[in-house]
């Protein structure tokens, strides 16, 4: 295969907490606070992860939730001592099977297929921004 003179290596141990309100309009906002503690290339750092979500969940068809969401997300790492990246995104999560989503905290025997497009912009990378767009397909036991 292919050589790399500048390999990257990291391990990371993180601990997240979730807040969410239930807003007018039914819309969930939701902000979730990350704390990574990092070891780049054997070197440890900290980086800080802020991200807020607004979301409302619709019901177009019997049983099945489609919910639209926008996301902003910013995060500070110690290796530089700034606020260095932050993400928007757009996306629409829907149901593939029967059954509730967000008003349970964890839903049992549920499948989503998310579907984004999200923006990053970095102010310490070599490419600053990047426009993505993604598709996440989640299971619930």
């Amino acid at each position: 295969m292919g050589s790399n003179t500048d390999p990257f290596k990291e391990q990371r141990f993180l601990v997240e907490q979730t807040l969410r309100k239930l807003l007018p309009g039914n819309l969930l906002l939701s902000e979730r606070n990350r704390e990574e503690f990092r070891f780049v290339n054997g070197d440890f750092s900290f980086r800080y992860r802020n991200r807020v979500t607004i979301e409302r969940e619709f019901h177009p068809f019997k049983g099945r939730v489609i919910i639209p969401y926008v996301a902003g997300e910013i995060f500070y790492d110690t290796r530089y001592s700034t606020w260095n990246r932050n993400r928007m995104a757009v996306g629409l999560q829907i149901s593939l099977r029967e059954g509730p989503i967000r008003k349970m905290l964890l839903p049992k025997r549920q499948v989503f297929m998310d579907l984004y497009y999200m923006r990053q912009n970095n102010s310490r990378s070599e490419i600053q921004h990047v426009n993505a767009i993604g598709a996440v397909l989640t299971f619930y036991f």
